[in-house]
């Protein structure tokens, strides 16, 4: 299963799919069940950083990352805090491993 390599700021178009690498809009977006939750790669080895890949069939990931960067998006901060949580966890065991992990038995969404 080939994934392109490394993208700039967020919006990837992978086939029903949409991608960032930032923790917060991707905690965001776990948290709110618009996107589910699909699996983290690592997108540079040497650096350690990750995208985190979400289905996105209906293309809806870049409107939903600008009304999140427009601070439109309300969500309750206890249950983003979790979803952060496990992003992270998701985000250390794909460096560990060092390729792409999807734990979609826990992704709550």
């Amino acid at each position: 299963m080939g994934h392109p390599g490394p993208i700039s700021n967020s919006r990837l178009a992978l086939g029903g799919e949409f991608g960032t690498r930032k923790l917060q809009l991707a905690a965001y977006l776990h948290d709110s069940s618009q996107l589910r939750y699909l699996r983290c790669e690592v997108i540079d080895h040497v650096r350690g950083n990750v995208r985190f890949v979400f289905a996105d069939p209906s293309n809806a990931g870049p409107d939903l990352e600008l009304s999140f960067e427009n601070n439109n998006a309300a969500i309750n901060a206890k249950s983003l805090f979790a979803s952060q949580t496990f992003l992270r966890q998701q985000m250390s065991r794909t460096i560990e491993n060092g390729d792409t992990t999807s734990d979609l038995a826990h992704a709550r969404r």
